[in-house]
């Protein structure tokens, strides 16, 4: 049986945008270690349970973006229908709300496109890495590291989220980081990769 999260356990977004790529990528670590261990004892999985869990993961990393200011209508609707399934009532309503403010604004999109790409990725690093079926990494890659840096970046360019260039900025400074943080011949224990585990990741990434 599903069960529905009853109450607000915490602000898994925001009225108002956080551009703290490390704050909102811990909260979401937090979520997919939680949801890990609700499953704990239920190992090995069943395909049901093992699609209850991928389900939760992906909610949870709508709100990733949701708290830093980069979604969609598409993101939305999907928000929705795994709400239903997963949430209390409030959320809903307010998973509502902002779908029909951005529809009354009458844009395609709000935020970063290249946020929104880059948290994307970092999330499906943290998935991989703390295998949601199995064991965890042993030497997890520096996702928050490279995130909080990335941010840090950003600010002493002093170029603001809006400003014409700063996606290409974005981009440049990540694809550095991105080598420095997360390379996969340093940090990712092949050994434990599990073919449920890289459809999440191919699953997130390519949103």
């Amino acid at each position: 049986m599903i069960v529905k999260r009853k109450t607000k356990e915490l602000d898994l977004f925001y009225d108002k945008p956080t551009h703290n790529m490390k704050h909102n990528l811990r909260l979401f670590l937090e979520q997919v270690q939680k949801i890990k261990a609700e499953f704990a004892d239920k190992t090995p999985l069943s395909k049901v349970n093992k699609q209850v869990v991928m389900k939760k993961i992906e909610l949870e990393q709508i709100y990733v973006q949701l708290r830093d200011g980069n979604y969609n209508r598409k993101l939305l609707e999907r928000a929705l229908i795994l709400g239903k399934e997963f949430e209390y009532d409030d959320r809903i309503v307010a998973l509502r709300k902002r779908l029909y403010d951005l529809n009354a604004q009458e844009i395609k999109e709000n935020g970063c496109r290249a946020r929104r790409e880059i948290l994307d990725q970092l999330a499906a690093i943290i998935v991989e890495d703390n295998n949601p079926f199995g064991e965890s990494a042993k030497e997890p890659r520096k996702y928050l590291r490279a995130a909080e840096q990335l941010d840090n970046i950003m600010r002493e360019k002093k170029i603001q989220i809006g400003e014409s260039e700063y996606e290409d900025e974005l981009k440049e400074a990540w694809v550095l980081l991105r080598e420095e943080y997360l390379s996969y011949t340093k940090y990712y224990n092949k050994a434990k990769t599990n073919k449920d585990n890289l459809k999440l990741h191919k699953d997130f990434g390519a949103r």
